[in-house]
């Protein structure tokens, strides 16, 4: 399960964070971003394994669960920005930027 939440551990921060939780709800890793809350952003699955963020002010990322841990990827492929762009589109009805 992933938790997305606000990381408000700096005063005036409102950067993104992720939880990675198991089933029962053990937090099994956490991952600070460097996207704001004061921009749009959505976050989505692109499989059972890939976690994909599409944010205003910092662009694309992905993660992928290995072993228990959030692992940062290399790149993010025009198919998986395309699955962000589409939550993000749910999220807040319209994207605003082409990639």
């Amino acid at each position: 399960m992933l938790q997305v939440e606000l990381d408000n551990s700096k005063p005036n921060d409102g950067h993104l964070g992720f939880r990675l939780l198991s089933i029962d709800g053990k937090e099994l890793d956490y991952v600070a971003t460097q996207s704001g809350d004061h921009m749009k952003w959505a976050v989505t699955w692109y499989n059972d394994q890939t976690i994909i963020l599409d944010s205003h002010d910092v662009g694309g990322y992905s993660w992928t669960i290995d072993k228990g841990r959030l692992k940062s990827m290399d790149q993010v492929t025009k198919d998986m920005m395309d699955k962000c762009i589409e939550a993000f589109k749910i999220k807040y009805g319209v994207h605003g930027i082409q990639h």
